[in-house]
């Protein structure tokens, strides 16, 4: 059924879909509640194509240097190193009835390695919606260098709202570091969109996923939460798919979202649109693409002129009909995994 709805959803996607599936078909559990994890994934036997010689788990062997190829025109990137693999496809599909392309990332850590987290162009202005606190987000990938980023929530625009029209705007639980930066969940019952459904980001490479309100700032923390980002609506969650708004979020737009298998096997989308290649998707579209790909969990983060995906210091994503360049909006940090040199000193050529 898995493989099925794949086959619908990216008939011509290149992404082997059937592999994400796999892991799932081997017994893996979904278990996201308040204080329980998924157990490690299988890292060393999926999508393992077009890189050198791995080690069983899927990395590459102590000594060897990084991996890297990028192939625009084929639409296929890959890295690895000792600690993390990365594999991006750009798929074209049509999904009913209307031309789709969509960017594809398929990630795997080792365990005990740092997960996704965010990553702040100036840590101590996180709260201050200014110019000069923000950056072209390939920009903050390269100069903090990330070997893969993406947008994140785009919480500053619901602060600065909220600081213009009172303190009654809804700006959801921000918290960056371990550290409570805001809380103001949506009223319950109203209908907003986004709804402010939260993910949290956990040391050692653990994602949960929760509705606005179901947990206070304070509760995540006491749970070990050190990121939370407040958007969605969630995709996925214990392998199911979200409820979705029949009016918000139910028009195809760029949409941006990241989505886990297991810890250890992460997946993240940037579904283009208003482009004459691609429309974009709804959110339930979204979500059903993640669910087709086997994820346990996903999430809708913020998409338009703020979703973009940065490999080795480069925006990937097309956001205009002007071609592919690094125009996405600047923002205060990025989301990213992995760690490399080879990024040092290039930070100025990440610019347009």
């Amino acid at each position: 059924m898995k493989r099925l709805l794949a086959a619908l959803l990216c008939a011509v996607m290149m992404l082997p879909a059937a592999a994400f599936a796999e892991q799932q078909e081997g017994g893996v559990t979904a278990l996201f509640g308040r204080g329980e994890s998924l157990p490690w994934a299988d890292t060393g036997t999926l999508a393992l194509e077009g890189f050198p010689a791995l080690t069983e788990q899927g990395f590459l062997p102590e000594g060897e240097p990084e991996f890297v190829t990028e192939d625009p025109a084929a639409g296929v990137w890959r890295y690895a190193s000792q600690t993390l693999r990365v594999v991006i496809r750009r798929t074209e599909s049509r999904t009913n009835g209307r031309k789709q392309r969509c960017l594809i990332a398929e990630i795997f850590l080792k365990e005990g390695e740092e997960g996704f987290r965010t990553v702040a162009h100036a840590p101590g202005h996180l709260l201050d919606n200014m110019d000069r606190y923000k950056e072209k987000q390939n920009v903050i990938a390269a100069n903090n260098g990330l070997v893969f980023a993406m947008s994140t929530d785009f919480f500053i625009y619901r602060i600065a709202r909220r600081e213009q029209s009172g303190s009654g705007y809804p700006v959801g639980v921000t918290i960056r570091g371990g550290e409570l930066l805001a809380e103001a969940p949506i009223r319950e019952g109203a209908s907003l969109y986004p709804p402010l459904d939260m993910l949290a980001l956990f040391d050692g490479g653990d994602m949960r996923v929760y509705k606005a309100n179901e947990l206070t700032g304070q509760q995540l923390l006491d749970i070990g939460a050190r990121d939370v980002l407040s958007f969605g609506p969630i995709l996925v969650r214990d392998g199911e798919l979200g409820s979705f708004d029949k009016v918000r979020g139910a028009t195809p737009q760029p949409r941006a979202g990241i989505g886990m298998f297991a810890p250890g096997h992460y997946v993240c989308i940037i579904a283009e649109g208003r482009i004459r290649e691609s429309k974009g998707l709804s959110c339930e579209e979204f979500a059903q693409l993640f669910r087709s790909l086997g994820c346990t969990l996903a999430f809708n983060l913020d998409g338009g002129n703020t979703s973009c995906m940065i490999f080795m210091g480069k925006q990937l994503n097309q956001l205009t009909n002007s071609g592919v360049y690094n125009n996405a909006r600047p923002q205060h940090e990025v989301m990213g995994i992995g760690y490399t040199e080879l990024l040092k000193g290039l930070a100025e050529e990440a610019k347009p």
